[in-house]
C-alpha cells in the first residue's frame, strides 16, 4: 500500500481560510460600490476680500448613492465659524440650502490678515465638514 501524501500546514483548514477570504474581500467591494457618498462643494476653496469688503460664497452638500452615480445637491443647514475672530468673519454664521438653491454667505475683511473659515453641513441624514481660506487685503 503507498504511503500517503503529508497533509500541507494548514491540512484540511485551507479551503475554509480560503473562502473566508474570499467573502470577506467581495463583501468590502460591494460595500464600496454601494455606500452612500456625500460632497461639500463650495463657489471658492480660496477668498480674497479688501478691508470691510465683502465677498460672497455659496455651498452646496451634494449625495450619490453608490461609487459611480452622479451627486445631487440635496437640502442642508450650514454652520460657518471663523478659526480665529477678528480678520474674515461669515455673515449670517448660518444657512440653508435646498436642492435647488446653495445656500449663501459674505465673507467680509475685518482686519488685514489670512484665516480659515470651518463649515459644517447638515443634511441627508449626514453631517460633513470642510473649510475655506480668507484672506483681507488693503
Amino acid at each position: 500500500m503507498p504511503a500517503a501524501a503529508p497533509a500541507g500546514a494548514l491540512g484540511g483548514a485551507a479551503p475554509f481560510i480560503i473562502g473566508v477570504a474570499v467573502v470577506v474581500v467581495v463583501g468590502l467591494c460591494l460595500w464600496l460600490l454601494f455606500k452612500t457618498y456625500y460632497n461639500l462643494r463650495s463657489s471658492a476653496a480660496s477668498v480674497t476680500v479688501k478691508l470691510y469688503g465683502k465677498a460672497p460664497v455659496t455651498f452646496t452638500l451634494e449625495k450619490k448613492g453608490w461609487l459611480f452615480g452622479t451627486y445631487a445637491a440635496i437640502p442642508a443647514t450650514f454652520t460657518f465659524t471663523p478659526a480665529a475672530p477678528g480678520c474674515a468673519a461669515p455673515q449670517p454664521t448660518s444657512a440653508s440650502s435646498t436642492a435647488a438653491a446653495p445656500a449663501s454667505i459674505d465673507v467680509v475683511g475685518a482686519s488685514i490678515g489670512s484665516n480659515s473659515i470651518s463649515v459644517s453641513a447638515a443634511g441627508g441624514g449626514t453631517t460633513v465638514t470642510g473649510s475655506i481660506s480668507a484672506t483681507v487685503t488693503e
